[in-house]
């Protein structure tokens, strides 16, 4: 849940980004769509160590988006 979120915000502030990429991703694969979000905006942006993939970015957005994750759906929108 949000617990491991957090978590992988901090560890990409403090640790080992490999880490939290590993808990962005579990986020995101658990619906959480503020991570879907993150890793969207990863995605199309070179974030948290990730190759950019537009593609990626905005299957991501999608997703957080029809969770009514409002940012996703601005940038789904574009």
């Amino acid at each position: 849940g949000l617990d491991n979120f957090n978590l992988a915000l901090m560890l990409r502030r403090e640790g080992p980004i490999v880490l939290a990429k590993k808990f962005l991703l579990l986020c995101a694969n658990n619906n959480n769509p503020i991570a879907m979000f993150h890793l969207g905006y990863a995605y199309r942006r070179f974030g948290w160590g990730f190759e950019q993939d537009n593609k990626k970015g905005a299957e991501w957005f999608k997703k957080s988006a029809e969770l009514g994750n409002a940012h996703a759906m601005a940038y789904y929108s574009e």
